[in-house]
């Protein structure tokens, strides 16, 4: 069970499917980030050859890339509990494999935060983030705030963090000015 804390029991023929939460560890399978490294991940970014995020050096060097580019996460990524900047306005099409990010730590005052400040278009699914996202202005969430004009699919997001700021505080985002489609798997 990778990244989930819900097991489904099937007790008897008649009897439905019962959830249990399940108490389990953040998942970590890459070595905890320095709080500084960046490295540049394979692919070319196009939709046949996402950038694959397999570290967190990788996850950290996503800031540098131009907009509109695809990302697909192949692995958990331990943040260590390091100050992370959030990924600046743009488009992102960013896959998160069904892996999770763990022990992100973002604290910060801008108008929007968030592992994605502000997002301008694309996607974000298959993805559970644990950690802490604080701002101490407005907006805050896994997604910052969605922004402009082009519509963002959020699928399969799952929030584990603890989310904080003095308004507009979401657990998958924090604002939005247009078009969002949120959906969840069952």
């Amino acid at each position: 069970m990778r990244g989930g804390g819900l097991l489904i029991v099937n007790l008897t023929q008649t009897q439905k499917n019962l959830e249990v939460v399940v108490p389990i560890n953040q998942p970590s399978e890459t070595a905890a980030w320095n709080g500084t490294d960046s490295t540049l991940p394979s692919g070319s970014g196009t939709i046949d050859s996402p950038y694959l995020i397999a570290t967190p050096a990788n996850l950290n060097y996503v800031r540098n890339l131009a907009g509109g580019k695809y990302f697909r996460q192949t692995a958990n990524l331990d943040m260590g509990s390091k100050s992370f900047t959030p990924l600046p306005p743009n488009a992102y099409y960013y896959d998160g494999g069904s892996f999770s990010i763990t022990n992100l730590s973002i604290s910060e005052n801008y108008d929007a935060v968030g592992l994605f400040r502000i997002f301008t278009g694309g996607y974000l699914k298959n993805l559970t983030v644990y950690g802490t996202i604080a701002n101490s202005a407005d907006r805050a969430g896994i997604i910052g705030k969605v922004s402009n004009d082009n519509a963002v699919l959020v699928e399969n997001v799952t929030n584990r963090a603890s989310i904080s700021g003095n308004t507009c505080v979401g657990g998958i985002m924090g604002g939005c000015e247009f078009d969002v489609i949120i959906k969840k798997d069952n």
